[in-house]
This record gives structure tokens, C-alpha cells and sequence, in this order.
């Protein structure tokens, strides 16, 4: 076969030394792939100058440049190098790779200053993206690995331990809100024991592929009370364990400072607690099961110590401060035919039940709540749209002091119902999520107009 020939055998112009190029010039390489403009020695690229790669050719890179400092041939020393893409990278080379103290910015501006180590980021640098992201850290081989702090362009950051590009190890993550985790992480997300706080919530406990090892749960009420406002929370098992299933009221019973309470009647103190799933009841990831035989494996060295197997979590969680919003609603009944009666509403959880009648039954029109303020001649009502506790260390709620309204001549025979749902922030919610509401059942009872004493 033929050798093919070569259109354009190379061409120099310039100062020489005998038959060697050396001083200043200009060479075109064989073919047009390369075209170098600067200092030789001896025959070799040395000192500055700049390579210029042509758009064709096997060696092409896409019509990019280097300018700067050649050694014997190579490049090396500062230099620029340019691609016809828009990217850049100014700083040491090695040989030909970038090697050393550089910044490589990418056509979209998003850069990296740093440490090089055979054209990767590797060793200590920083990395800004377009949108103002920032990571400030160790590198190993182009990724980010070891110790380093992000800040994103909302202002949340992570400042821990990196794996192989992603948060691993341990770390604290702090949303632009204020919300804060510090514990462990795998993969990109909370994984092992982890502490989870916002604004006097806090979740201290075990964390799977991000989520939390124990559930939101479920807002239950623990006990209602209306002999005394003297107790704590925590005294709720001396009290009264069980929880009643509604709630009743006698418009006509109170009517001590019935000037300043204006029809207002109280309700019983109620004590929330929110009800978390056992552990031992939460479903496992299934184990492979054991070989009946053990096989030698003969690519295994025997000789070695077997890696240690990675550590089971075992699940625990314990939540304080989680927010617990009240609001009153009439109760709305669904229309039935003459002469049968309409069902009662039911203490349910609103993520558990749904009725199967769509047509106005359920909490209707809101009903403003209130309590009394103040001391002596100065108590008066403050008006509630609704009422929000948070719970405490041990997870109790506590509603005290509240009034709903009583005074309608027409209330006889409704019904009402006490709306209990989450109302932690939204991210309380997006990292251990929300717990299922629950609606309590409130009769108003008043004795029928004209019934005689």
C-alpha cells in the first residue's frame, strides 16, 4: 500500500542556529494540525510562545490554544490555555497537563481554583458555580473528597465531610430558614445518628436514605380536663389515661362574669401528645438469607481479615416542639331522607378516614375560639382565629384556657368539631414530615327554648 501523502510537510520562518531552530519563529506542523509562534532552543519549543491546535486533524481539540512557558518541547511553566468552547484554564503546567496552582473556568463561568495533579482537581481548591454557589474544600481526583464547606446560592450551606463528590461522613447542614442537622451522612443524604432542629423543634435520633428511622405519627389527645389548670403535661398518666371520644358543653351552666365572657364558654384543657409508631413495629429491610453450604471461594486470600460488616442503625427518635394548631368548625351533616336520622361526627385522623358521603359533611365554616386576658377589671376576651401549642420535651401539647362562643339561641342539636393539625414549618415538615391530623368532636348542649325549670 502506499504511504499517503502529506499536503503540507511543515514550514518554518525564523532564526536558526546552523540546521536547528533556536531564537525566535514560526513553525506550522505537518498537515497544518499545530502552528507554534515563539522561542526555540536547539531545535526544542523553549521559553514563551503560543501552540495554536487547528479545527481538523486527530490532535485537533477543537481549534483551542496554549500560551505561555515551553520546556524542552513541552509545556511547562504558566501558561493560558484556550478552548474554542469558551473554557480557560490559566496557571501551571506539567508537561503538557495542567499540574499545580490553576483556575479552569468553564463557558458558563462556573470555575475552579485550585490544586491540579495531572489535569484533575486534586488536593485543596474552590469551586463557584454561575449561580453563586461556592464549595471551599479538599479534592481528589476531580471530585470532591475530605473536608470542605458549601454555601448555596439560597444561602443553605453544608460544612462536614465529602465522599467521592458527596456530603458523606459527618457535616452540618443549615437551611437559608435557620433549620439546622448535624450528624452523619451517606450518599448525599442523612444517614446514622442525627440531631434535626428549627425554631425550638427538635428531632434527635436515627436516619435512613434521608428520612428519619421513626415516623412523623399522629396527633392523639391524652386527656381533657376541667377540674383544675394547676398540672404539667407530664403528669398526664395521673390524671386521667383515657382520652375522651367528644367533647361536651352546657351553654347554660356558666354564668359567672357572664358580662365579660359575653356568651364565651370554656372548654376543657386539652393535653396532645404526638403518637409515634414503635420501632419493633416498623417494617426492616429483609436479610438475604443465609447459604446452606459454605463455598470456598478461591479468589478469596483466606489469610485476611474479613472487612468488617457495616453497622446496623438501630432506630430511635425522640421530637420535642413539634406545633399543634387548633381550630373550631361547625360540623356539616349530610342531607338524608325523612324521618332518618344523620350520623354523629367521629373522633378520626384526617389522614386515616374519609367519609363516603361527599355532599357537606365534614368541619364546615371556621368558628373564632378565645380566652380571657388580663387581671381584675381588666380581663377581656381576646378573639382566636386558632390556637397554636407546641409540644414539650416528653412530646405533650397543652391547650389551656380556651372559650368557644355558646351565645346563638339557635345552637341547640349542632354540632362541632375541634380541628387539631400540624402546623410545624415547612421544614420541619420536608425533613421528618408532618403528622396525621385528628378531629375532635364537640357538642354545645343548651337546654331547648320553653322547657321549663
Amino acid at each position: 500500500m502506499a504511504k499517503p501523502s502529506i499536503s503540507n510537510p511543515g514550514s518554518y520562518s525564523g532564526q536558526k542556529v546552523g540546521d536547528l531552530r533556536h531564537g525566535f519563529g514560526r513553525y506550522e506542523y505537518p498537515g497544518g494540525i499545530y502552528t507554534y509562534e515563539g522561542e526555540w532552543y536547539e531545535g526544542e519549543k523553549h521559553g514563551s510562545g503560543i501552540l495554536r491546535f487547528a479545527d481538523k486533524g486527530l490532535y485537533a481539540e477543537c481549534g483551542s490554544e496554549y500560551e505561555g512557558q515551553f520546556l524542552h518541547g513541552e509545556m511547562t511553566g504558566y501558561g493560558v490555555r484556550r478552548w474554542k468552547d469558551g473554557c480557560e484554564y490559566a496557571g501551571q503546567f506539567e508537561e503538557g497537563e495542567r499540574q499545580g496552582k490553576g483556575r479552569y473556568t468553564y463557558e458558563d463561568g462556573t470555575a475552579y481554583e485550585g490544586d491540579f495533579v495531572r489535569n484533575r482537581f486534586h488536593g485543596v481548591g474552590t469551586w463557584v458555580e454561575a449561580d453563586g454557589t461556592v464549595y471551599e474544600g479538599q479534592f481528589a481526583n476531580h471530585k470532591r473528597n475530605g473536608q470542605g464547606k458549601e454555601v448555596l446560592w439560597d444561602g443553605s450551606s453544608f460544612d462536614g465531610d465529602w465522599e467521592d463528590g458527596k456530603r458523606g461522613g459527618n457535616g452540618t447542614w443549615i437551611t437559608a430558614g435557620g433549620a439546622k442537622y448535624e450528624g452523619q451522612w451517606k450518599n448525599g443524604v442523612r444517614h446514622g445518628d442525627g440531631v434535626f432542629s428549627c425554631e425550638g423543634y427538635t428531632y434527635d435520633g436515627t436516619w435512613i436514605n434521608g428520612e428519619p428511622t421513626i415516623p412523623a405519627g399522629e396527633i392523639v389527645l391524652k386527656t381533657a380536663r376541667s377540674d383544675t389548670d394547676d398540672f404539667m403535661p407530664a403528669e398526664v398518666d395521673f390524671m386521667n389515661p383515657v382520652a375522651p371520644e367528644r367533647l361536651e358543653v352546657d351553654a347554660d351552666a356558666f354564668q359567672v362574669d357572664g358580662d365579660v365572657l359575653e356568651g364565651w364558654i370554656p372548654i376543657p384543657h386539652l393535653v396532645f401528645y404526638v403518637k409515634k409508631p414503635p420501632a419493633g413495629d416498623l417494617p426492616d429491610t429483609p436479610a438475604k438469607p443465609a447459604p446452606e453450604e459454605e463455598e470456598v471461594d478461591l479468589n478469596v486470600d483466606y489469610s485476611k481479615a474479613p472487612p468488617t460488616p457495616p453497622k446496623k442503625i438501630v432506630r430511635r427518635g425522640i421530637e420535642a416542639g413539634r406545633a399543634v394548631k387548633l381550630q373550631l368548625h361547625r360540623w356539616g351533616l349530610p342531607k338524608v331522607a325523612e324521618g332518618e336520622e344523620a350520623p354523629e361526627p367521629e373522633t378520626k385522623s384526617k389522614s386515616k378516614s374519609k367519609s363516603k358521603n361527599q355532599v357537606q359533611e365534614g368541619p364546615q365554616s371556621p368558628r373564632q375560639l378565645a380566652r380571657l386576658v388580663g387581671v381584675g377589671i381588666d380581663r377581656k376576651l381576646q378573639i382566636l382565629e386558632n390556637e397554636i401549642v407546641q409540644s414539650d420535651q416528653e412530646g405533650f401539647a397543652t391547650a389551656k384556657n380556651l372559650l368557644v362562643y355558646g351565645g346563638d339561641q339557635d345552637v341547640s342539636g349542632n354540632k362541632f368539631v375541634i380541628v387539631c393539625s400540624d402546623s410545624s414549618r415547612e421544614d420541619v415538615a420536608d425533613v421528618v414530615g408532618q403528622s396525621d391530623s385528628l378531629e375532635i368532636p364537640l357538642d354545645m348542649l343548651r337546654a331547648p327554648v320553653g322547657d321549663a325549670e
